[in-house]
């Protein structure tokens, strides 16, 4: 009986042992579900949530934090990308501090050489250019310098940019014209070809030397 009595304590212990790991297993999952998809709605909602409002200042200001910057610059230039469809850069830029203009001046030298963003930051720094054009003597030092490396950075970008056109334009020409010199060279061939003199031909020809 005593052994009868152990076993099915054993069985017992055995069974509330797996509901407490199961427990514990299902706690854990939870805890991981709420870590991984929280910070991604915050993240998300917030620049969507400042477009939708047409908060376009608000917007630009929640992707130029240093972590969306270093790790994530796709997404800053996304966001850009879409004030500029919604011709909202000018709001955007317009009225910022020193410090503030100073954060944005100095992504745009960072990555306007980067082949991914080159294009689409010509485009949204030159609408930068223009917004403090008329009030570029009351920046501060600092701004005017990183402003005018903005400048050099872009013209040299639009001249390779430039040259690349031209060497592209260079190849296509050459490949037509190798095309064409190929597609003569098989209708000589053909020509050749279909053209050869028959048996009767070259007999009539010898007779009538």
């Amino acid at each position: 009986t005593l052994a009868i009595h152990r076993r099915v304590q054993k069985v017992e212990d055995q069974k509330a042992e797996e509901k407490r790991v199961k427990r514990r297993k299902e706690r854990n999952f939870k805890m991981a579900d709420e870590v991984v998809e929280l910070p991604q709605r915050e993240k998300q909602a917030k620049y969507d949530g400042l477009l939708r409002k047409f908060e376009y200042s608000k917007a630009l200001d929640s992707v130029m934090n240093r972590f969306c910057v270093n790790k994530t610059p796709e997404v800053t230039v996304a966001v850009m990308q879409e004030l500029l469809r919604r011709q909202g850069l000018t709001m955007a830029f317009s009225n910022r501090t020193q410090d503030s203009l100073a954060k944005i001046i100095t992504f745009f030298n960072r990555y306007i050489s980067d082949g991914r963003f080159t294009r689409t930051l010509i485009d949204i720094a030159n609408i930068f250019l223009d917004v403090y054009e008329s009030s570029f003597l009351s920046l501060s030092a600092d701004v005017q310098r990183l402003i005018i490396e903005l400048c050099r950075r872009i013209r040299v970008e639009e001249e390779l940019t430039l040259e690349f056109l031209k060497l592209e334009g260079a190849l296509e020409m050459l490949m037509s014209a190798a095309t064409g010199a190929k597609e003569d060279q098989e209708v000589r061939i053909d020509l050749t070809t279909k053209l050869h003199p028959s048996e009767n031909a070259k007999s009539a020809a010898v007779i009538n030397l």
